[in-house]
């Protein structure tokens, strides 16, 4: 039987600060078999003071994080239709429409993939996105997936001194 997924959801996220994890859930509907769930798990290096952070600052940050650690589990089934579980503006839609289909180019092209098949994020009409000013303060976080990239930003940051920490994923 041919699997035919139908909605990649971004389901929860959830943060656990005794333990330093963040947790990220997506599921994928399909109309012929029962949905999958995925859990990305964050591990932090330190438990951070999570209540220094404005709350919808912070609410914000693990929301781009939901979105961009799920181009992972989309392309496993690449399902025609996106939901997500907040509320975009038309600005922020578009930003995830490029990431998405500008992210996959290489999956789609050596899967011989059509990349009108990724879908486009929705949006609310009339949600204006909120910028939020951080104060820099000269540190990097540094997201470790195992790839060539990651060992080339620590390698990269190393030679010029700077102040970092890694970030990885627990499967």
């Amino acid at each position: 039987m041919e699997l035919k997924p139908t909605i990649f959801e971004f389901t929860s996220y959830k943060v656990e600060p005794d333990k330093k994890k963040i947790f990220f859930n997506y599921t994928v509907k399909f109309k012929n078999t029962p949905d999958i769930s995925f859990t990305e798990t964050i591990i932090l290096p330190k438990a951070p003071d999570f209540k220094r952070i404005p709350e919808e600052l912070f609410n914000k940050i693990l929301q781009n994080l939901h979105l961009a650690l799920g181009v992972s589990y989309y392309k496993l089934h690449c399902a025609t239709k996106f939901k997500v579980n907040y509320l975009l503006s038309e600005e922020e839609a578009d930003f995830w429409n490029v990431f998405y289909k500008k992210g996959l180019g290489e999956f789609l092209f050596r899967n011989k993939l059509d990349p009108q098949i990724v879908p486009d994020f929705a949006f609310r009409k009339g949600k204006k996105s909120q910028p939020f000013r951080v104060e820099r303060n000269r540190r990097f976080l540094v997201g470790v997936g195992g790839g060539k990239d990651s060992i080339v930003s620590v390698e990269l940051l190393k030679k010029y001194g700077a102040d970092f920490s890694l970030i990885y994923t627990e499967t």
